[in-house]
This record gives C-alpha cells, sequence and structure tokens, in this order.
C-alpha cells in the first residue's frame, strides 16, 4: 500500500515560564494512505492543532518523525501572510507565489481564488477595507483553488455563510476525487463521518483511540455525553435576508395523539420545509433522549434516495412497529444540502413524545427477539465387563 503521510512516535513538548514542562503531543503515529482521508476528532487543547502545525512545517517536533510522499498544502490559520495594504488580488498573488507559482500560473490561480471566494467586487481594494469574512473566504478559496497531493484542514468549515460553506465542502469533495489525501480537523463528529474513512481520537496530547471514522467518533462522543446542541434562537439564523432552505414545522402524528404513542404502533413524522431558491435538500429525522443523546436516526440520504428540490414541500417518513419502550423523547429534524453533508436547518418538536409500553419490558428499545430452551444431555453409565480389572493376586495366599 502507498502512503501519502506517515508520523512515527511525533511528540512535541514546551517549556513554560515557571521552567515547567508540557507536553503538547506525546508518542502519535498514524499511516495515511494514499487518497484517502483521516478525521482528527478530541477537545479543546487535545493536541490536534499541534499535530497540523507540526506536519505543515510551522512547528518542529520535540520527538519522532514523519514524511510525506508528496508536498503539503495546509490550511491551519487563516489569513496568514495576508497583508492589510495590499489588494485583495495582490493578496491573492502573494499566496500563490508562495505555494511556488509565478507569472501566468500565478494569476490564473489569483484569479480562480478570488472568483471562488465571491470577492471580485473588492478584488482592488486594500484588505483593511474588507470584512473578516470576505479575509477568510479568500484565504480559503487560496488554499484549495488549484489541486494538491496531501491538504491539511484545521476547522475550516466555520467560513463564511452557507452557500460558501457548501462550496467549501463541494470543493473537498472534489479534491477527494482527484486522489488528494485530506487530513481534516474539526469539532463536527458529522462532518468528519461524512468526509473521513479513518479517524484519530486525540486526548491531552495521546492517541485514544484510531481506525474506522464511525466508531472512532462513536467512542469519542460517548466519553463527552454532551446534548445536541438544538438551535434555540431561530431568527437569528434565520433573517429577512437568508438564503438557505429552512424547516417551518416538525409534525408528529403518534397511535393515540401528537404526544403521545405506544410501543410496537407505527409513528409518523412530517418535516415541512421552505427555501427560497430551488436548492436540492436532504432530511434527516432522529428521536433524542432527555439529555439529548440520538437514540436512533434516519435520512433520505442515508437510505439513497435522491434530493428534493423546490421552494416548498414535505418530507414524511413512517416508523412501523415503534421499538421504544417507555419513556420522554424528543422529535429533531434537520435540513441538509443536497450531498447530505451540509446543514441547512434544524428544529426539534415543540412538544415531547411520551412512548408507552404494553408489557413489562425494560431499556430504551426492544428488539426482536426468540427463546428456545433445550433439555441438557442425558448420559448412563454402562457396564462393561471387558473394562473391569482382574482381582490382583495377594502373595502367599
Amino acid at each position: 500500500m502507498t502512503y501519502a503521510l506517515q508520523a512515527d512516535a511525533l511528540g512535541k513538548t514546551y517549556q513554560r515560564r515557571d521552567g515547567a514542562l508540557l507536553r503538547a503531543l506525546h508518542a502519535v503515529s498514524f499511516e495515511l494512505p494514499q487518497g484517502e482521508s483521516l478525521g482528527l476528532c478530541g477537545s479543546n487543547g487535545a493536541g490536534k492543532s499541534t499535530l497540523l502545525k507540526i506536519l505543515a512545517g510551522a512547528v518542529r517536533q520535540s520527538t519522532g518523525r514523519w514524511r510525506s510522499a508528496a508536498p503539503l498544502r495546509a490550511v491551519v490559520e487563516l489569513g496568514v501572510g495576508f497583508h492589510p495594504d495590499l489588494s485583495g488580488r495582490e493578496n491573492a498573488l502573494q499566496l500563490a507565489a508562495l505555494d511556488g507559482l509565478s507569472g501566468r500560473a500565478a494569476r490564473v490561480h489569483a484569479a480562480a481564488a478570488l472568483e471562488f471566494a465571491g470577492v471580485e467586487h473588492a478584488a482592488d481594494e486594500p484588505l483593511r477595507a474588507w470584512s473578516s469574512g470576505m479575509q477568510v473566504r479568500l484565504a480559503f478559496a487560496s488554499a484549495i483553488a488549484h489541486p494538491c497531493r496531501v491538504l491539511l484542514l484545521d476547522e475550516v468549515f466555520a467560513v463564511g455563510d452557507q452557500q460558501f460553506q457548501t462550496r467549501c465542502v463541494e470543493r473537498v469533495r472534489a479534491l477527494q476525487h482527484q486522489g488528494t489525501s485530506i487530513i481534516l480537523c474539526s469539532h463536527s463528529l458529522y462532518d468528519l463521518r461524512q468526509l473521513c474513512s479513518q479517524a484519530l481520537w486525540l486526548e491531552n496530547g495521546s492517541v485514544q483511540a484510531q481506525g474506522d471514522c464511525a466508531v472512532t467518533t462513536a467512542r469519542y462522543a460517548a466519553s463527552l455525553r454532551a446534548p445536541l446542541p438544538v438551535r434555540a434562537d431561530r431568527s437569528a439564523a434565520h433573517g429577512p435576508h437568508t438564503a438557505a432552505p429552512r424547516i417551518d414545522a416538525v409534525e408528529v402524528v403518534g397511535s393515540d395523539s401528537a404526544t403521545e404513542t405506544r410501543s410496537g404502533d407505527d409513528l409518523l413524522v412530517r418535516v415541512r420545509w421552505s427555501s427560497p431558491n430551488t436548492e436540492a435538500v436532504h432530511c434527516g429525522v432522529a428521536l433524542l433522549d432527555h439529555a439529548c443523546d440520538i437514540v436512533a436516526a434516519c435520512g433520505t440520504h442515508l437510505s439513497g434516495l435522491a434530493p428534493v428540490t423546490g421552494t416548498a414541500g414535505c418530507f414524511e417518513v413512517r416508523l412501523p412497529r415503534l421499538a421504544l419502550l417507555s419513556g420522554s423523547f424528543r422529535v429533531a429534524a434537520w435540513l441538509f444540502d443536497r450531498h447530505g453533508l451540509q446543514r441547512h436547518d434544524e428544529l426539534v418538536a415543540e412538544q415531547p413524545l411520551t412512548v408507552l409500553a404494553t408489557r413489562g419490558q425494560v431499556g430504551r428499545v426492544t428488539l426482536e427477539h426468540h427463546w428456545t430452551h433445550a433439555e441438557p444431555p442425558r448420559f448412563t453409565l454402562l457396564s462393561n465387563p471387558a473394562l473391569e480389572l482382574a482381582p490382583r493376586s495377594v502373595a502367599g495366599a
């Protein structure tokens, strides 16, 4: 197997002002196959950014070694290398030069970056006159304007507005299809699961787990037991000038009422949505417990369905023979982009759903099962004369 990047026992130690040593990274090893993507997860201060800075060459490791099969391109700190007195175009050309381009290639690169960032109208204005959002968009666009072999990304999907984030995701997917190997650091476990096949979980500078992305991120999430963030202020996210699709209502139809159903009965959930444009969307629905942990979830993209286009509509999902046992649950819905990756909106049904179990079962869910019972085998001791020992003769008898 060909590896794009290999790290062996990487470590980084800093000396504090009081002379004490601070271990930021300890014995981190991994291998990134060519064309694959690796996700980095962990809490703040876990060592994720330190690892990326070592790989990007911005920081030298204290111990260990690493090697890359090709030059690395890093998007670790957006805006590094910008000069406020230079125009946007000049800054883009400067970043192209730092990336090894010159002449016509640099000009093509800069033009592509300005177009991708959507800042062509201000290209010849000094950067100090730009908003911070415009600057970080240009920084990200400059980093991914042309293909590369190995790409390092650190929390870049929070850049810009919803539309630009969607374009960023599409660009990353395009780079993956072109064979680019990617290391993505993000606090969004959903983004990691959608974009990465492998994951590395860091905590206190050490590797806690690594392997399949879904399994590794699930272990990390289980260690947190943190409530699922549910947006409370919808007006702030959906002002009068928003261009993103939104969820208008989440309706639950239980066997008894909108707020009550019985275990084993069918449950119907309707998600009404609208959009100022005809952008294609996917829908996801989840059942949450009292701690906002996801008990079960489903999505149109996870079921292999095509995205829906239009300016309004209503998704319906029927859950036959509901497997939940007695308890109180919340029904949440999400609206995704056409890839099922970028979240446009989320909404939790106003009233909790009470599930009543008709039998005395325990747990969160009931599992289909079948009991059997077999009698233990019985053994009968049979006498075999051939095995009997002849009586021992006694001397002198």
